[in-house]
């Protein structure tokens, strides 16, 4: 495409014109921009004649597309989870045909499968390299190339930082159509003219290591031999501070300066210490509990009021200058919050940590890598071309992390932009996601809008995109050509290879770490290994002993991080997520871009080890001569309340797997006491809702996460604004003023705890509950989580009808737990009855079934005896006089039952009790 100008007499008219060939005949599409246009009046009409070109374009011949070439196959460029497709629009059409403003090439191709919200980024291999040494050999031609670059990126990033800014997102409703229209317009071409130059860095080295290679042969000719990799780091340092490095200087300095004021160091200290060693330990609740995270919220709160207003306005300062961080593409994990950030200073004031040490130790690892730097240059007497080449190289590390904040803060200011256009044209903004620039303009200037082709896309879709021609590709069309690219599973390899991204050596266990709500999992000492790392996994990345990643080059956010952590990083390696998995122990030699594989995990995900046993199981079911019972069919149970003294394995239909165990074993076990709310009470109050639930329900693509936990929360809102009846309601409130106290409030489902499969854990629990109205909310919410996403998921994978699912709900006496865990009455792993597994923490056992942390185990023998133990614990959980009287106890449950069982028990006061029951269904 290209500005024509005509003349006609002293005016100029201004047309956009598009040239293309078919069959042999070269044809002309044309668009009048207007007359005697200003700069700004060209700019702006090119980019809407551009879009409505593109537009026509698609429609000439958009099945003339060659989506496979063998002369130049397809290479997975990125993976990227929870990316926002509106997003890779400005990429792709920037790539494939504005990219070429500044390099001289563009690529001829790019295909991007979109699963939901999850993106796959493929690029011609011939293509991806031959950009790389286009830019190469512009760099080596004219070393200034590279300071234009990164000055350009910093000015690009401002623009977008500043336009962004402007958007008057509480303004939005007042607008029309027009000017929302020219807000989204005129920031999809101030990110597309963003990428021309912030793309360049990338270009020439993630995907071959052009410019890695080239400087790498410059260091051998200089005959260094092993120095190599090690003068590579050293020369490619940054040697100045990246935004991440000031986010977290920033805090501490906020937190020197609250430590040197004793009045100011005493309120955070009284904050956090004494509520870690007074409250939490007193009320035996565990960091990242609800109960723990809402009382310190409450003290953070409190003291915000007491705090020096001067430090309070740094605070807050900090927080509008960083709260967006953790945004990135689509929003999902959400926006940090003031407390947080104060939760952050808490713990470096209540934990008396270094924070002097810690800010010199950021400011003296730049000064070393400056004298390192200056050492090394003469030492191997650089000359200034090179030298130019390699300072860039550090220099493309820092801009890259100050042009992607820009970047997420412009992406978060544009989502109230697409929630607005989305009110407007009636759609969802997930379909708002799916649109192109041309359908969005034409839905809001010109009210077009194919929405079942929209629809279609949110399932699973791909786009194909040409210097001047995009194509969106769904149903067997988008699968088939998703099945020729889709990557082959990697396995027999046991040593990976990849670039250096900082020099070092680490061994540990390994933790995946797609996303930022996998931070959790990865604990101080673990390696790293991702796809890519962004901004927002910098928390996992502090406590690695090692990074290792698929996908970057030298320049990537991981190298620039570990670089600044000094945290040992291989970068590159293609298939590290494909052949590695949680728990298995590498060594990662980065020095030399090697990892080995030491030993390989021997336990699979826990969700993937209970997806396989669930399925196998159910497959079992339906092979049996016994089919699983349709609850339908049975009598109706008459009562809204049943204690559990009433209750037995008969009751299940009415009150679920839990509940009838819990009732089973009571006569019998040591059981707190409790009542079940029938599943009655859940047909009465939910009946009114029952055919519009099944409906949201039918045809729904399950794969696609996005859709699932869409039509969940529809669900689950619905069912938390229903008003319980004024009879219901009073029933519950008599029979929880009967029990008293605080209490444990369970769903209970009628397809959970079955002899054929346990689908257990789908649903919620909530604990210490105390209240009439707590309770009544609570119930609500258990009633709800049976259409959480994953409920859903599981119900759908094996075939249970949603209409015969149903729920109760328990309500059960708290147990103040000192100890509590699990006990299984023969060895799930290797099938052994003569041997029972304990598995034992301190406090309340539900971090321990969600698997959130590592318990004490132990293998006993059938006599009482230890066969094995497995501690992680300071000091021994349960002594042997314990794990006896639960085994004996073990054994009446499964003699009772007469089949292996999986019991959940807690001890308080050195008394047992026994908070659940189920068979164990890992045959």
């Amino acid at each position: 495409m290209f500005i024509e100008t005509r003349h006609e007499g002293t005016r100029k008219k201004y047309y956009l014109v598009h040239t293309y060939r078919e069959g042999s005949n070269v044809k002309r599409l044309s668009k009048y921009l207007g007359t005697d246009l200003n700069n700004n009046q060209l700019a702006e009409a090119e980019v809407k004649a551009k879009i409505e070109m593109h537009a026509r374009i698609q429609t000439i011949s958009p099945t003339k597309f060659h989506y496979t070439n063998d002369e130049d196959p397809w290479m997975l460029g990125e993976y990227i989870p929870d990316m926002d497709p509106f997003f890779s629009f400005i990429w792709l059409q920037c790539f494939v045909r504005d990219f070429e403003k500044h390099t001289g090439r563009a690529y001829k191709k790019i295909l991007v499968i979109y699963k939901g919200l999850n993106l796959w980024f493929y690029y011609g291999t011939k293509d991806s390299d031959e950009i790389g040494e286009v830019i190469l050999q512009k760099l080596l031609n004219n070393p200034d190339f590279a300071e234009e670059i990164n000055k350009n990126i910093i000015i690009e990033a401002d623009k977008l930082r500043i336009f962004s800014e402007k958007i008057p997102v509480d303004k939005l409703h007042n607008l029309s159509n027009e000017e929302i229209w020219k807000i989204y317009s005129e920031h999809y071409r101030i990110h597309q003219e963003y990428y021309t130059w912030c793309w360049i860095p990338v270009a020439v080295d993630m995907f071959h290591g052009n410019l890695t290679n080239k400087l790498m042969a410059y260091l051998e000719e200089k005959n260094i031999g092993s120095k190599c990799s090690e003068y590579f780091s050293i020369l490619t340092q940054p040697t100045r501070m990246s935004l991440i490095q000031e986010q977290e200087r920033e805090l501490l300095l906020i937190a020197r300066k609250i430590k040197n004021n004793k009045q100011q160091t005493k309120l955070f200290k009284d904050l956090f210490v004494n509520f870690e060693e007074q409250y939490a330990s007193k009320h035996k609740l565990a960091p990242h509990t609800p109960e723990y995270e809402d009382e310190l919220k409450r003290r953070i709160i409190e003291i915000e009021n007491k705090i020096n207003k001067k430090i309070m306005d740094e605070i807050y300062d900090y927080y509008m200058k960083y709260f967006y961080v953790k945004f990135m593409f689509i929003g999902k994990e959400g926006l940090y919050s003031l407390q947080y950030f104060i939760k952050k200073i808490v713990k470096l004031i209540g934990r008396n940590a270094d924070i002097e040490e810690q800010i010199n130790e950021i400011d003296n690892q730049l000064k070393e890598n400056r004298i390192k730097l200056k050492k090394l240059k003469k030492q191997l007497n650089i000359n200034s071309k090179w030298e130019k080449i390699f300072d860039s190289f550090g220099e493309f590390m820092v801009t890259k992390i100050y042009r992607r904040y820009a970047q997420i803060y412009a992406l978060y200011r544009m989502h109230f932009v697409l929630e607005e256009i989305a009110k407007r044209i009636n759609l969802s903004k997930e379909h708002v996601q799916f649109m192109d620039t041309s359908e969005i303009m034409d839905a809001l200037l010109n009210k077009k809008l194919d929405k079942r082709e929209v629809d279609k896309r949110l399932k699973f879709c791909a786009y194909y995109a040409e210097k001047n021609n995009g194509v969106f590709l769904t149903g067997k069309e988008a699968k088939k050509l998703s099945k020729q690219v889709e990557r082959i599973k990697v396995e027999g390899i046991t040593e990976l290879k990849g670039q250096t991204g900082c020099i070092g050596h680490g061994k540990g266990k390994v933790k995946i770490i797609i996303r930022a709500s996998d931070i959790s999992k990865m604990k101080k000492g673990d390696v790293l290994v991702s796809i890519a790392t962004d901004p927002d996994i910098v928390p996992a990345m502090k406590k690695a002993s090692a990074i290792v990643t698929e996908q970057g080059g030298v320049t990537s956010h991981a190298a620039i991080v570990a670089r600044e952590l000094n945290i040992p990083c291989v970068i590159g390696t293609k298939i590290a997520t494909q052949v590695l998995q949680d728990g298995d122990i590498i060594d990662v030699d980065a020095t030399n871009g090697t990892i080995k594989i030491l030993s390989k995990s021997a336990n699979p995900k826990k969700i993937e080890k209970q997806e396989k046993e669930i399925t196998k199981t159910i497959k079992k079911a339906k092979k049996s001569k016994n089919k699983m019972t349709s609850y339908n069919n049975l009598s109706e149970c008459k009562e809204h309340i049943l204690w559990f003294k009433e209750v037995n394995k008969t009751h299940t239909p009415h009150v679920g797997g839990k509940g009838s165990s819990l009732g089973e074993m009571h006569s019998i076990m040591p059981v707190p006491d409790g009542f079940c709310i029938t599943t009655k009470v859940y047909k009465e109050v939910l009946k009114q809702h029952h055919d519009e639930f099944l409906r949201l329900l039918d045809n729904r693509n399950i794969e696609n996460q996005e859709e699932l936990n869409s039509v969940a929360n529809i669900i689950k809102s619905k069912i938390l604004d229903i008003t319980i009846p004024e009879e219901i309601e009073q029933s519950i409130k008599a029979a929880y003023k009967q029990l008293g106290g605080k209490v444990a409030v369970r769903s209970s489902a009628t397809t959970e705890d079955l002899d054929e499969a346990s689908f257990a854990g789908q649903q919620d629990t909530f604990l210490n509950i105390e209240g009439e109205e707590n309770i009544l909310g609570a119930v609500k919410k258990c009633w709800a989580s049976l259409f959480n996403a994953r409920a859903i998921y599981y119900r759908e994978k094996n075939n249970f009808s949603h209409d015969e699912a149903f729920l109760s709900v328990v309500i059960q006496k708290m147990v103040d737990a000192d100890k509590a865990g699990v006990m299984f009455t023969m060895n799930p792993i290797n099938k052994s009855r003569d041997e029972f597994i304990i598995e034992a923490c301190f406090g309340l056992g539900e971090k321990l079934v969600s698997g959130e942390i590592t318990p004490d185990t132990f293998i006993i023998n059938t006599d009482g005896s230890i066969k094995e133990q497995h501690l992680n614990f300071e000091t021994q959980t349960l002594n042997n006089d314990e794990l006896k009287e639960l085994t004996e106890i073990g054994k009446k449950i499964q003699n009772h039952y007469k089949k292996p069982m999986d019991i959940e028990w807690a001890i308080e006061n050195n008394k047992i009790h026994i908070l659940q029951a189920r068979p164990i269904t890992t045959k």
